[in-house]
């Protein structure tokens, strides 16, 4: 199995650079102060990434690339190869067209069955496909390791409820219960007392809570 690569290997960015970056068909690149732009010269326009990255894909869940087509073509691709140059897989990204500024677009990987497993050793990515000509202007390229899970209390009614919990674990606390519960009132009172001048009644069909004081409160 590869090693894990620095932070540089896995992020790319073509500020002043073309960080290695090569075009690769259909396209000449110049890297510029603010970005690497792709002049369209064909129909299957790529830029690749330096080779023999040795990357584990298992390490990482998902993508960020900033960009600003000025086509009107899209979608946009990444493509992943292995060592012998066999393409693993594609995965779309959803780019607009003719955009007046630059937008990042994060495309998760967590799902993609070409994608796990995989040992990769280069990347493409491919502009619009089919227009012969135009400006695609690259900012950076970054692969996204997963987040680790945030364990808590990820109930919204609980009392401790803690929205940035991604994984329950069992500490949710609620006032009244131990746990969130459906009452049902036909016959019985289901536990439930008057409380600051109430009584409550169980009926057949209902509850019914008799108000004497100043507060109408059962709990």
């Amino acid at each position: 199995m590869a090693g894990h690569l620095s932070a540089q290997d896995t992020s790319w960015s073509w500020q002043g650079t073309n960080a290695g970056w090569s075009g690769a068909g259909s396209c000449t690149i110049a890297p510029g102060p603010d970005y690497l732009t792709m002049t369209i010269t064909g129909n299957q326009p790529h830029i690749q990434s330096p080779t023999g990255l040795g990357l584990n894909a298992d390490d990482y869940d998902s993508f960020t690339v900033t960009v600003r087509n000025l086509t009107t073509g899209s979608p946009f691709q990444l493509k992943w190869f292995d060592a012998s140059n066999a393409l693993l897989g594609t995965m779309n990204i959803p780019v607009d067209g003719e955009m007046e500024a630059p937008s990042s677009y994060t495309i998760s990987l967590a799902s993609t069955a070409s994608w796990a497993g995989s040992e990769i050793a280069k990347f493409r990515l491919r502009g619009p496909a089919g227009l012969g000509e135009g400006i695609v202007e690259w900012y950076d390229f970054t692969l996204n390791a997963p987040v680790p899970p945030s364990p808590g209390c990820t109930d919204a009614i609980a009392c401790n409820y803690d929205s940035a919990a991604t994984v329950d674990d069992g500490s949710c606390t609620y006032n009244g219960a131990n746990q969130p519960t459906d009452y049902l009132w036909q016959g019985t009172k289901a536990g439930w007392t008057g409380a600051g001048g109430v009584s409550l009644t169980a009926g057949d069909d209902y509850m019914t809570m008799s108000v004497t004081g100043s507060s109408n409160t059962a709990e």
